[in-house]
C-alpha cells in the first residue's frame, strides 16, 4: 500500500476512481486502492460532516482559545468577588459558593487544556499531511478525533456543572447588586464562547454517535469503493478490447467458416474456427448482459486474448494451405553442364599447346639439315 499521495503519485476523487498521475492508467492494486479510498473516505467525513457540525479541529481550536480567555477573566472576577464578600460579611454562605465556582473554573481550565492538546495534535498531523502527503499522518489525524471528542465531552460536562453552580440560590442571595453585575456577565461569557453542550452533542443530530457510526462503516464503504473501481476498470477494458476485436474481423472470420466450410475442412482449420466461435459467443454474452459482474468482464479479456492467438494460428495455416509454403531462396548451382564445358576447355587448351610444341621441334630439325 502507498505511504504518500504526493508529489503527484495518485489522484483520487471522492470514491470514484484512482489513476496514476504520470500515465493516467487506472490503479488496480487492491492494497493501494484500499489505502487511498480510506483516506478519501476520511476526507469526506471531515469536510462534509464534521465541519458542517463545527466539530473539526479548526472550529474546536477557535472555540477553545476564545473560552480559555473567558475562563481567565472569570477566575479574576471570582477572586475579586470572594475577597469582597469576605470583607463585607465573613460568615456569608456565599463565600463557599464563590469558592466552589473558583474551583470549578480551575477544573474547567485543566479540561480545556487537555482538549486543546488533543486538537493541536490533530492539526499537527493534518499539517504534516498537507506538506508531505504522508497518508499515515492524515489517518492519525482522523483517528485522533476519538480522543479529542472524549476530551470535548469531559469539558462540556464540567462546563454544564459550572453553569448549574451559577444558578445556586445561596450564591445569588449572598451577592450585592454590584457583585452580581460583575460575576454573572463574566461567568456567562465562558459558556457563550464555547458553542457546544450536551444537547448539541447528543441532541437530535447526535453528531458524535453519527461520527462513530461512520467510522465503523469505513471498511465496508472502502471495500465497496474498491470493488466499484475495479469493476469500472474491467468493464472499460473489456469494452475497448471487444470493439477492437470487432474491427479486426472476428465475426467475418466466423462467417467464412460457414461459407467456406469445405475449404476450411480441407485446410484442417475447422476446429480452430469452432474454438474461436465458442469463445466469441461467450464474449458477446457478457458484453450484451447489463448485469455482468467483475469476474465476467475479466473473463472477456482472457477470452479475447485466446481468440487472438487462435486467429493467428488459423490464418497462418489457412494461407499455407491455399498458397503453399513460401519458397526458400537457393544458392546458384554450378554443377552439371558447366563442369563439362570446363573439362572440354581444358582438353582443347592442352591440344593446342601440344601441337604448338611439336611444330617448334620440327622447325628446329629442318634448320639443322
Amino acid at each position: 500500500a502507498p505511504t504518500t499521495a504526493t508529489p503527484g503519485e495518485y489522484y483520487f476523487s471522492y470514491l470514484k476512481q484512482a489513476v496514476l498521475a504520470d500515465s493516467g492508467a487506472m490503479v488496480t492494486d487492491e492494497a493501494v486502492l484500499s489505502r487511498l479510498f480510506k483516506v478519501d473516505y476520511y476526507f469526506d467525513l471531515e469536510n462534509n460532516f464534521l465541519k458542517s457540525n463545527k466539530l473539526d479541529y479548526g472550529n474546536l481550536r477557535a472555540g477553545a482559545e476564545a473560552t480559555k480567555d473567558q475562563i481567565a477573566t472569570a477566575r479574576t472576577v471570582t477572586t475579586q468577588i470572594s475577597s469582597s464578600i469576605s470583607k463585607r460579611k465573613p460568615d456569608s454562605a456565599a463565600i463557599d459558593k464563590v469558592s466552589d465556582l473558583s474551583a470549578r473554573l480551575t477544573t474547567l481550565g485543566e479540561k480545556l487544556e487537555q482538549l486543546q492538546l488533543s486538537v493541536e495534535q490533530g492539526l499537527t498531523n493534518e499539517d504534516s499531511f498537507s506538506q508531505t502527503g504522508v497518508l499515515s499522518s492524515y489517518e492519525s489525524a482522523v483517528g485522533n478525533y476519538n480522543a479529542t471528542f472524549d476530551a470535548l465531552v469531559l469539558f462540556v460536562d464540567e462546563l454544564s456543572a459550572y453553569r448549574d453552580a451559577l444558578q445556586d440560590q445561596d450564591l445569588i442571595a449572598g451577592l450585592t447588586s454590584e457583585e452580581g453585575n460583575a460575576l454573572f456577565p463574566a461567568s456567562n461569557k465562558v459558556s457563550e464562547q464555547f458553542p457546544w453542550s450536551r444537547d448539541s452533542l447528543e441532541g437530535p443530530k447526535d453528531p458524535l454517535n453519527v461520527f462513530n457510526s461512520r467510522m465503523s462503516a469505513a471498511d465496508a464503504s472502502v471495500d465497496d469503493a474498491v470493488s466499484n473501481s475495479l469493476f469500472r476498470k474491467a468493464s472499460v477494458d473489456a469494452d475497448s478490447s471487444y470493439k477492437a476485436a470487432q474491427k479486426a474481423g472476428i465475426e467475418s472470420l466466423i462467417s467464412r467458416s460457414k461459407t467456406e466450410k469445405t475449404q476450411f475442412s480441407v485446410c484442417e482449420v475447422s476446429e480452430l474456427a469452432s474454438q474461436i466461435k465458442a469463445k466469441w459467443e461467450a464474449v458477446k454474452l457478457t458484453m450484451e448482459n447489463p448485469g455482468a459482474r467483475l469476474e465476467d468482464y475479466e473473463g472477456v479479456s482472457s477470452n479475447l486474448s485466446e481468440i487472438r492467438g487462435l486467429q493467428d494460428r488459423l490464418t497462418e495455416r489457412y494461407n499455407t494451405c491455399i498458397n503453399g509454403p513460401t519458397p526458400t531462396p537457393q544458392a546458384p548451382d554450378y554443377s552439371g553442364p558447366v563442369q563439362v564445358l570446363v573439362v572440354a576447355l581444358v582438353i582443347i587448351v592442352g591440344a593446342v599447346l601440344y601441337f604448338q610444341q611439336k611444330k617448334k621441334q620440327e622447325d628446329a630439325e629442318y634448320s639443322e639439315e
